[in-house]
């Protein structure tokens, strides 16, 4: 491929095979050295941390959620659990207490009556 370059006519087929052939050195040179194993691990290991957090948020958020959800059905079955369990010993007393309270006759109350 020729380009015209300060009113000459150059030829870049040259010059891309050089930089073509600088840049394997370069890359043979970075393998061999141990750099670009490095430079990979730490672009990964940034990349892992970033990807870990993310799902670890999203894992704490769902999982906040649940809780929550299970907290707010544990209380309101714990509630509905308490009043039919106590029921067989508040029904009888309001009862009694509903019959004493309401035994108006036309007959005097007796003195030691202090209902």
């Amino acid at each position: 491929m020729n380009k015209r370059k300060n009113g000459l006519n150059v030829d870049t087929t040259n010059i891309n095979k050089n930089n073509m052939i600088l840049m394997g050195i370069v890359l043979v040179l970075l393998v061999a050295t141990g750099i670009l194993p490095l430079i990979l691990e730490i672009v990964f290991g940034i990349v892992g941390l970033v990807v870990g957090l993310t799902v670890g948020m999203i894992g704490l958020v769902i999982g906040l959620a649940a809780g929550l959800i299970g907290l707010v059905l544990g209380l309101i079955g714990g509630a509905i659990g308490l009043v039919v369990g106590l029921a067989p010993i508040i029904l009888p007393v309001a009862i009694v207490v509903y019959l004493v309270r309401n035994n108006r006759s036309n007959t005097e109350k007796a003195k030691n009556d202090f209902i």
